[in-house]
């Protein structure tokens, strides 16, 4: 609870200049400040809240709660940061909006991922594993290197390759740079046909390459 956050009332054009730049108000703006960069939230007895945008600081009422469930739109993929530690010794995690890979939803969906420094960028990759050809598992990574483009586009002779990996996009200092924002759908196609140098009765006279494509859905 912030009882600082009184002081900031909202002023207009011809307040005396006494009132605006009153001590009571910069102390509580510099208070605001150092919160909201330390990543705290804040909220006072009358329900209002400071958040930080790209206008700058501002606070607006919390909206009264409705009974029965709270429905709130979910866009897959989506990147959440969370402070689960404290102010002087902070543990960043991110967490991951749902999302499907071919109908398959990872079993850890809600499980957050550990940031090593807030400050690095990092990579949002997605493991995809395949068993005959369809999705067995998903796994949620942070990367500082980008993948090698041998894992994000692999190509197998004569058999599916078994993993794919995807980059979902990016995050660093609580900004994320989403490349999906779907759910998304892979499939196989046979990207290249290499001629036998022998081929036995009712074979193919080549052998096929395989390789994944990735759609949003």
């Amino acid at each position: 609870m912030s009882d600082f956050l009184g002081e900031l009332t909202p002023v207009a054009k011809g307040d005396d200049v006494r009132y605006v730049a009153s001590a009571g108000r910069i102390n509580a703006i510099q208070e605001v400040l150092r919160l909201l960069w330390a990543g705290e939230n804040i909220r006072d007895e009358a329900g209002q809240f400071v958040s930080r945008g790209r206008g700058g600081v501002g606070i607006r009422m919390r909206r009264a709660r409705r009974s029965g469930v709270v429905s709130k739109g979910c866009i897959p993929w989506t990147p959440r940061y969370v402070n689960e530690g404290t102010v002087d010794d902070p543990d960043w995690k991110i967490y991951l909006d749902i999302g499907t890979i071919n109908g398959v939803l990872n079993d850890d969906w809600n499980q957050p991922l550990s940031l090593a420094a807030y400050d690095n960028l990092y990579y949002i990759v997605a493991t995809v594993s395949f068993t005959d050809g369809e999705v067995s598992q998903i796994d949620y990574s942070l990367e500082s290197v980008i993948p090698a483009a041998g894992d994000l586009d692999p190509m197998s002779k004569s058999v599916l390759p078994s993993t794919l990996e995807i980059i979902l996009g990016t995050v660093k200092e609580g900004v994320a740079c989403m490349a999906w924002n779907q759910n998304l759908s892979v499939e196989s196609f046979d990207a290249l046909h290499e001629p036998k140098s022998t081929v036995t009765l009712g074979e193919l006279p080549y052998h096929i390459w395989w390789k994944y494509i990735v759609k949003g859905l």
